[in-house]
C-alpha cells in the first residue's frame, strides 16, 4: 500500500476541481537538490512519477476539461529547468523573459526560506544553551509532514509542553567528510541525508546506526 501523505492526494485534487480550478500544476521530481557530502539525492517512486498515477486514475481529470500538467522536471539542476518548462507553457501565455525570471526568483525565495530555517534553528539551539535546565526536540521527517492532517498537531502538542521543537531541515550541514566517514550505507534519497544530519547533530556517531536501520521505506 502507498503511504497516507498520497492517500489524501486525490481529495486535494478533488478538492481543486470543486472549487472551479481547470488548470493543475503537479510536477513529477525525480531528484532533489544535492546536500553536503549526499551521494545521490533520488526521490522516492512515489515523489518521482506519481502524478501520472493520479491521471491514469481520476476519471473526473478526463470528463471536466481540465488541464493537468505533469511534466518531469529537473529542479537539481537550474540549468536545465527552463528549456523543460518552456515545453509546458507556452510562449503566448508566458514569454522567455517572464519564465526565466520566474525561475530565478523562484530559486532566490527558496534559498531565502533555507536562510530563514537555519536562522531560527540557530534560534532554539542558542536559547536552549543559555538555558541548559530547559529541553530541546528534534522532529525529523519530511517535507509532508508540514501538512496539520499528517503531523495530527504533535509539533504543537510537543511545543506546548515547553520544549523547543527543532525542525531536520533547521540544523546546518555537518562537515561532509565528517559525516560520511560513519556512514556504512549509499546514501539514495536525499530525506535521509536529512535525517542522518540531525541525528549526527543530537547524539553523534553512535546515532548513525540507529538512524540507518530506521530510514529505509
Amino acid at each position: 500500500a502507498v503511504c497516507y501523505p498520497v492517500k489524501i492526494v486525490y481529495t486535494h485534487i478533488l478538492y481543486l476541481i470543486r472549487m472551479g480550478i481547470r488548470h493543475i500544476f503537479f510536477p513529477c521530481l525525480p531528484r532533489e537538490q544535492a546536500g553536503n557530502g549526499q551521494d545521490f539525492r533520488y526521490n522516492c517512486p512515489i515523489v518521482t512519477s506519481f502524478p501520472e498515477v493520479l491521471r491514469n486514475n481520476l476519471d473526473i481529470l478526463n470528463s471536466h476539461n481540465i488541464r493537468f500538467d505533469t511534466p518531469f522536471l529537473p529542479i537539481h539542476r537550474r540549468d536545465r529547468l527552463w528549456k523543460h518548462l518552456r515545453t509546458v507553457f507556452p510562449r503566448d501565455q508566458i514569454g522567455d523573459g517572464i519564465l526565466r525570471n520566474a525561475i530565478k526568483e523562484a530559486y532566490l525565495e527558496l534559498d531565502r526560506y533555507r536562510g530563514d530555517l537555519l536562522s531560527e534553528g540557530d534560534k532554539a539551539i542558542q536559547w536552549l544553551k543559555k538555558n541548559p535546565q530547559e529541553k530541546g526536540v528534534v522532529l525529523a521527517g519530511r517535507p509532508y509532514h508540514l501538512d496539520d492532517e499528517i503531523h495530527h498537531g504533535i509539533p504543537d502538542m510537543v511545543e506546548s509542553l515547553g520544549l523547543a521543537v527543532i525542525s531536520e531541515d533547521s540544523l546546518p550541514e555537518l562537515d561532509p567528510d565528517r559525516l560520511q566517514k560513519n556512514l556504512r550505507v549509499i546514501d539514495q534519497w536525499g530525506y535521509h541525508h536529512r535525517l542522518y544530519n540531525a541525528a549526527h547533530h543530537v547524539i553523534g556517531e553512535k546515532a548513525l546506526q540507529m538512524v540507518q536501520l530506521n530510514s529505509f521505506g
